[in-house]
């Protein structure tokens, strides 16, 4: 964080009439310069004792100083910007609710039936499936989605694709 901050006050030095936008939780390295920072939700927050992994709870650190020194704060849904309201008790016209999202044009070519039956075949995924993107640390409930899948009705005529980063995991 040190080096990271050194290097955004060489390059940014003298700019003036500027927000800084922190999309995870960077501290602005000039304190006269209106902050504005992005949560995406405040689940280890609520639940600390959920997230006892070292690199939760500096992000946690991280991102109470972001919301404290926030000129103004983006929550992407009305829960989170409850949930903030709540824990750091954060005034409601601080906080603006702005939804993710992708512009269509990205969705606008579709890929060729070839491409398509590569990767269902490369993943070995027989239509139906249903498809689990994200990673999988306890939070997530990836072990639950397992059970539950594995359990259900749909288990038997669906399969289950799963991508995201699975080093967390522990079956």
């Amino acid at each position: 964080h040190a080096l990271q901050k050194q290097i955004l006050k060489r390059k940014f030095s003298g700019l003036q009439n500027s927000i800084f936008h922190s999309t995870y939780y960077t501290a602005c390295p000039w304190k006269k310069m209106p902050q504005v920072t992005t949560v995406y939700d405040m689940i280890s927050e609520i639940f600390p004792e959920t997230f006892e992994l070292p690199h939760i709870k500096e992000t946690r650190e991280a991102k109470s100083k972001a919301i404290k020194n926030a000129s103004q704060i983006i929550a992407i849904s009305e829960t989170t910007k409850r949930d903030i309201q709540k824990v750091y008790g954060i005034q409601e016209h601080l906080i603006d609710v702005i939804h993710l999202g992708v512009d269509y044009t990205f969705f606008a070519t579709k890929p060729s039936e070839g491409i398509t039956q590569a990767l269902l075949s490369k993943h070995h995924l027989n239509s139906p499936y249903f498809l689990y993107v994200g990673g999988r640390l306890h939070h997530k409930n990836f072990i639950r989605l397992l059970k539950g899948f594995a359990l259900s009705v749909a288990s038997r005529d669906h399969n289950l694709g799963v991508v995201g980063d699975r080093k967390s995991t522990r079956l």
